[in-house]
């Protein structure tokens, strides 16, 4: 079947994969217009917790507002059990939500904290920069 499910995101685990994911997104945009689906369906809450830790069961992400999609692939088109897995944009050819870190990057990303990092095969990285202003309401707990 090709039913999608669309992940809880505000009730992802901040450790948990999904959550480390969330976080990374919400650089660019809002929780509530980050849209992460699949098509496992979950029967139970154990289940669901395990669906937040297992990235590769993510069908897409939709950035909506912004117009960007992501697809998650391994090395290959394929995964092939551990590999580390990587989010490509299907608007941008070839690139990559890149989890590279480096002390001149961070630096640079601290001055744009609205940016998400992308790299290419090359190893070649970008700036994705949101064309509308992100604003971010000051919640006090």
């Amino acid at each position: 079947s090709d039913m999608l499910i669309l992940f809880d995101l505000l009730s992802a685990a901040k450790k948990s994969a999904l959550g480390k994911l969330v976080k990374v997104l919400c650089r660019v945009e809002t929780i509530g217009h980050i849209l992460i689906w699949t098509r496992k369906r979950a029967e139970d809450d154990d289940e669901l917790q395990s669906l937040q830790e297992d990235l590769q069961l993510i069908s897409y992400i939709e950035l909506p507002r912004l117009k960007l999609k992501f697809v998650p692939r391994g090395e290959g088109k394929e995964f092939k059990g551990n590999e580390e897995i990587k989010f490509y944009s299907e608007d941008h050819s070839d690139l990559f939500i890149s989890n590279y870190r480096n002390r001149r990057l961070d630096d640079l990303v601290q001055q744009i904290p609205h940016a998400l990092i992308m790299e290419n095969s090359s190893r070649e990285l970008f700036v994705l920069v949101p064309n509308c202003p992100v604003k971010r309401p000051n919640i006090l707990m």
